[in-house]
């Protein structure tokens, strides 16, 4: 991304070191997602856009094991206690046919994987130990299901450890079924949906607006969305290099939780509160990570963090 000159002067003031701060959200998405299944042990579904959670048995589509995994080591800060709460969120679109959901878990993956090779036959090992739990399948509820990984997240911080992790239901061998249907990372229709990691790290303030963004690949153009924005209004589009940090924006009374933030723009909110910026990634920007957010008069957005790929 290529600074514009419009929000220079407010980043020109002193970064905060001490400031008493509400909790910004960082919102991470899975560098590896996809569903394997016992009754066909040598499927592999890294490339679909599509994932699935929960258990098909009843409707002879089997048991489920679903694997995913994120940039925690990378992305996050190094410090467990930075990290107040996390949340493994997936939009729910569709269902099989029962009412009520049955209990999902989720497991601490032990070896390692690939999305474009991972199949029922040669998953990876897992931890026993149940580290979240929420209920997926009821097919008269649409919309996002969350699991509480504060834990989990600060355990692999403290370790330095990150396989990814395994959705799998408690019961695998008779009962009832309750399969949903969910977004993959390669879901290009809405990247919001995606599943998705939001951690509440200490600095900045709290969001009331969402940032989205299609893809991070160095020498294209990638399209950053924001929705929930005070319609009509500014919408200023920043991003850091170097991590998260704290620094207050006296123009736009904020408070950002960027360290040594750089603007990539601006787009006037429609109507609606969205906002929608397209930028080119250097080419040379390879590999490098990068930590996204969005400001307005008075608000920002959580912080949409990636690697440049």
């Amino acid at each position: 991304m290529r600074p514009t000159t419009i929000l220079t002067s407010l980043f020109s003031m002193t970064l905060l070191t001490g400031a008493a701060a509400a909790q910004s959200v960082v919102t991470l998405y899975p560098t590896a997602d996809s569903h394997t299944r016992d009754i066909a042990p040598g499927e592999n579904n890294g490339s679909s856009d599509v994932i699935w959670i929960g258990r098909g048995a009843f409707w002879d589509l089997g048991n489920i094991r679903t694997f995913v995994r994120f940039d925690l080591l990378g992305l996050l800060p190094a410090s467990p206690n930075v990290v107040s709460a996390a949340s493994l969120s997936a939009y729910q679109f569709g269902t099989e046919p029962a009412a009520g959901g049955l209990d999902t878990n989720v497991h601490r993956v032990t070896a390692n994987w690939t999305e474009n090779t991972v199949t029922w036959a040669n998953q990876p090992a897992y931890d026993s130990q149940v580290w979240a739990t929420a209920q997926t399948g009821d097919s008269f509820y649409h919309g996002w299901i969350d699991w509480d990984v504060t834990a989990l997240v600060q355990s692999q911080i403290t370790s330095r450890s990150h396989l990814g992790w395994m959705f799998k239901n408690t019961f695998e061998s008779a009962g009832a079924s309750r399969l949903g249907y969910f977004h993959s990372r390669e879901y290009a229709a809405d990247p919001s949906l995606r599943l998705q990691l939001n951690v509440e790290v200490t600095g900045g303030d709290a969001p009331s607006m969402t940032l989205s963004y299609d893809a991070l690949r160095a020498g294209q153009t990638s399209t950053f969305v924001v929705r929930d924005a005070m319609p009509n209004q500014r919408v200023y589009f920043i991003y850091s290099l170097t991590g998260l940090g704290t620094q207050t924006v006296p123009q736009l009374g904020v408070t950002l939780g960027l360290r040594r933030p750089t603007s990539a723009g601006d787009a006037l909110a429609d109507g609606g509160g969205r906002a929608t910026l397209s930028r080119r990634i250097p080419g040379s920007g390879a590999g490098r990570p990068v930590w996204i957010q969005a400001a307005q008069q008075g608000a920002v957005s959580n912080i949409a963090a990636g690697k440049i790929q």
